[in-house]
């Protein structure tokens, strides 16, 4: 071996050397995979005492997922090793708020996908849980409480809500999938910009759902108001739904109907269709106007216990009882 080669070789030896000693001078855990639930340690007595009313997680890169307990305090774990270490707790003027550290150089090298904040509302509680993130996903399950208001937001992660039996639920995301799931009362509000909303067994009071290019699918739904959904140009399928009304526009995106049922049904497109099966269809009366798509099936008429009105500009309409 040549002497600049070994001169190389000891440079390279000093340099991980130089790294590994570093790396736990500051912390940087070995066992990435070490998933272990930790608390997380804050003064939880006024939680209990109704000193807090509002939950606030403000997340980047972690992920968080919320549950009900019955314990009478909110409690906050973590999974991950270094997961402790990245997450701030203050309880301030009522108002619990859970931020995440930017991990250093090193540190961040312990850091997994799979890392997240773990938090537990107690049952019955009253107040709001806003949780966003970044690019973290969050997941909501099981939360019981007819006076809490649930917001979950994320950019590029996805939102996930089932089980819930809350006042209101409010998603968002960015790029983001939503989605919501065997959910019983309250109000639904989700909106996204180019992700794909997925609602299944719902049982709400009503629901407005949004989206500018993502798709929108309604599975299963029973709602005692009203359903309305707007889209650029995503597409909106309706399957097993029963709604008092369901309002619908769209730019270029279409509507598809499967065994819809509902009292009053308003549709408004420039190039997108309409189709499918909408249950009692001669039981519906008002207008079906496009100025130059084709019609079929339904028609304008002014009888009816249930009423409709359809417009599109060259958008096709096809629905049949």
């Amino acid at each position: 071996m040549k002497k600049g080669e070994k001169v190389l070789l000891v440079l390279g030896a000093l340099l991980i050397a130089a790294g590994v000693f570093v790396g736990v001078t500051l912390g940087w855990d070995y066992s990435p995979d070490n998933y272990a639930y930790n608390d997380i340690a804050f003064t939880s007595a006024d939680t209990e005492t109704g000193e807090c009313s509002f939950v606030s997680v403000q997340l980047s890169e972690l992920e968080v997922n919320i549950y009900s307990t019955t314990d009478k305090t909110v409690s906050i774990a973590a999974r991950g090793a270094k997961t402790p270490d990245r997450v701030s707790v203050v309880l301030d003027g009522g108002v619990l708020r859970i931020t995440e550290k930017k991990p250093g150089l090193f540190q961040r090298l312990a850091v997994s996908d799979d890392d997240a904040v773990i938090l537990r509302i107690p049952e019955k509680w009253v107040g709001t849980v806003d949780a966003a993130t970044q690019s973290g996903d969050v997941y909501v399950s099981g939360l019981v409480s007819p006076q809490l208001t649930l917001r979950a937001s994320s950019a590029s992660g996805a939102v996930s809500a089932s089980e819930l039996k809350v006042a209101e639920t409010q998603l968002v995301t960015t790029s983001g999938n939503i989605f919501v799931s065997t959910t019983r009362g309250g109000t639904i509000t989700a909106g996204t910009t180019s992700g794909y909303m997925n609602i299944s067994d719902v049982k709400a009071e009503s629901a407005s759902l949004s989206s500018v290019s993502g798709s929108i699918s309604v599975r299963n739904a029973e709602l005692t108001g009203v359903l309305t959904l707007h889209t650029t140009s995503g597409d909106i399928d309706l399957d097993d739904i029963s709604a008092a009304g369901i309002e619908t526009d769209t730019t270029s995106g279409d509507l598809e109907l499967d065994e819809v049922d509902t009292q009053s049904l308003t549709f408004t497109s420039t190039s997108g269709d309409i189709s499918g099966e909408l249950l009692h269809a001669d039981e519906f009366g008002g207008t079906v106007t496009t100025v130059s798509g084709d019609i079929s099936g339904i028609r304008s008429g002014s009888e009816g216990t249930r009423t409709f009105k359809i417009e599109t500009v060259s958008g096709d309409i096809d629905l049949d009882d």
